[in-house]
């Protein structure tokens, strides 16, 4: 399990620090901007406040009296540090020259499997002792399931994903330029499809009942805690949801018409922004409570919905107060929950709804009759409430952002308008734009190596979407640490 929460720290735990090393008399000759400068990837230009205000911009009145300005000011405190290291957290036993199998049982070990050899022989036992049979059903000819029997099974199913056929019968087809040789050598078909059918996690007479992801609760745990405890992410997160394809009745399915695949189980994910490997994840369950970790944070029960999974998932995931930065779209990000995430020592960057409680007025449509602040393009206006920085920039069309990570400043990029002029965009776009893309990196590579096939059990689609879902985290880490440089093909053919 990820290790506890320490509750919420003053957020200018860390001021001190930084007045000293302002206080530092050699800083006198750059100033305190070259701090902030030297920590960015990307060239700073200017300030937002001297490139492209717009004529009209002013403050609103509810926004002075929200705390809302358009100057840069004092009360935006500096910045927990990050300084943790990214490692790989495996004992002694971990070879020195690691094999993409190697990886791959960090997550999916000899324990888990045995769990399923367990369940999935005790399943096909109940059936038959149950008595019943169908002349022609597989159980008259069952054996008991081997470890070694369904480490093939499951090689079988990731191979499954190497080379797409229509159904599960074509790998074992005969026809000359179809066949797979791999699959008949192994096993048969007919067992192949017995171990399939009777596939199972857990025993359903002793199953708690109540909670909705039962029938593959120990598989979910056991990986969710494996991808938090094997391995230190980057700084930069990425926060998404992902969706496993279902389009067969089930009360917490959901309809998505923004993701490839509209129907489906929705997923909470944090992955590292860069790599793409799931660092925390949980499954949305409909209207059920939802087991979160919000109360070891001491947070308030009244806070929004979306605020709860953000800090929830964080929490399990150990992503808290250690200076990580946060990226997320409109659907999570608002005020309250990047106040929260700043008196716990973690920065956010995300687009955001204008309509967000707490937003400022400036950046809203006003009502008919009022002076509506209205950008050309390029132009750009931003307000500052203590650490929160709302940015709105004009460019086809008006884009809203809310950063506790950046100062009001421009990025100069490599790319020229149609006079030939430089592009100018605001840093924290420039940041989002970078950092955004982890879960969609590694929903992109779960696509493109799918072993899910139609079934009537919605649990059992699932099962090997996460078993998916860990073959993906084993890949990212076998390319950043095993030192060989191997394409995902490559890697699962291993």
């Amino acid at each position: 399990m990820a290790a506890p929460i320490d509750p919420r720290r003053d957020r200018n735990v860390f001021q001190d620090f930084f007045d000293d090393f302002f206080a530092d008399p050699d800083l006198d000759e750059v100033g305190e901007e070259a701090f902030y400068i030297d920590l960015q990837d990307v060239m700073l230009v200017g300030d937002i406040m001297d490139l492209d205000q717009a004529p009209n911009n002013r403050d609103f009145e509810a926004d002075v009296q929200e705390g809302w300005s358009s100057e840069w000011g004092e009360g935006a405190t500096v910045n927990m540090p990050f300084d943790r290291e990214t490692v790989l957290n495996v004992g002694e036993d971990f070879p020195e020259n690691p094999q993409p199998l190697d990886f791959f049982r960090l997550f999916v070990g000899d324990e888990m499997i045995d769990l399923l050899v367990e369940q999935t022989n005790d399943y096909a036992q109940r059936k038959i002792d149950a008595g019943n049979l169908k002349p022609h059903s597989r159980l008259h000819r069952w054996l008991p399931v081997t470890l070694d029997e369904m480490k093939v099974f499951l090689s079988l199913v990731i191979a499954t994903g190497l080379v797409i056929k229509p159904t599960i019968e074509e790998y074992w087809s005969q026809d000359e330029i179809t066949s797979t040789p791999f699959f008949t050598k192994n096993m048969s078909l007919v067992r192949f499809q017995a171990i399939l059918s009777h596939f199972h996690l857990v025993d359903n007479t002793r199953a708690n009942r109540a909670d909705p992801l039962y029938k593959l609760r120990p598989f979910f745990t056991h990986l969710r805690t494996q991808f938090v405890e094997v391995y230190t992410p980057e700084q930069d997160i990425s926060f998404d949801e992902a969706t496993c394809p279902w389009k067969g009745r089930l009360r917490f399915r959901v309809y998505n018409p923004a993701k490839p695949d509209k129907f489906g189980i929705k997923l909470y994910e944090a992955c590292e922004a860069k790599s793409g490997y799931v660092i925390s994840m949980d499954v949305y369950q409909g209207s059920t409570p939802r087991t979160n970790l919000c109360e070891a944070l001491q947070l308030d029960e009244d806070l929004g919905t979306t605020t709860q999974v953000v800090l929830g998932l964080l929490a399990f995931g150990g992503l808290l107060d250690k200076g990580h930065r946060i990226f997320m779209d409109n659907y999570y990000t608002s005020p309250e929950l990047f106040n929260e995430l700043y008196l716990l020592n973690t920065y956010a960057c995300g687009t955001v709804r204008t309509s967000r409680r707490g937003m400022p007025e400036a950046f809203k449509k006003q009502k008919r009759g009022a002076d509506t602040i209205k950008l050309t393009q390029g132009q750009t206006i931003f307000r500052q409430a203590e650490h929160l920085l709302a940015v709105k920039h004009h460019d086809k069309r008006d884009v809203h952002m809310l950063s506790t990570v950046h100062l009001p400043q421009h990025s100069k990029l490599d790319k020229v308008n149609d006079n030939g002029d430089p592009i100018w965009k605001p840093l924290c776009i420039v940041d989002y734009i970078k950092n955004m893309g982890g879960v969609d990196t590694s929903d992109q590579v779960i696509k493109n190596y799918s072993v899910l096939r139609k079934t009537v059990k919605w649990w059992r689609k699932l099962f090997f979407y996460l078993f998916t879902v860990a073959m993906c985290n084993a890949y990212f880490l076998h390319r950043k640490f095993a030192g060989v440089s191997l394409s995902h093909h490559e890697f699962r053919s291993c």
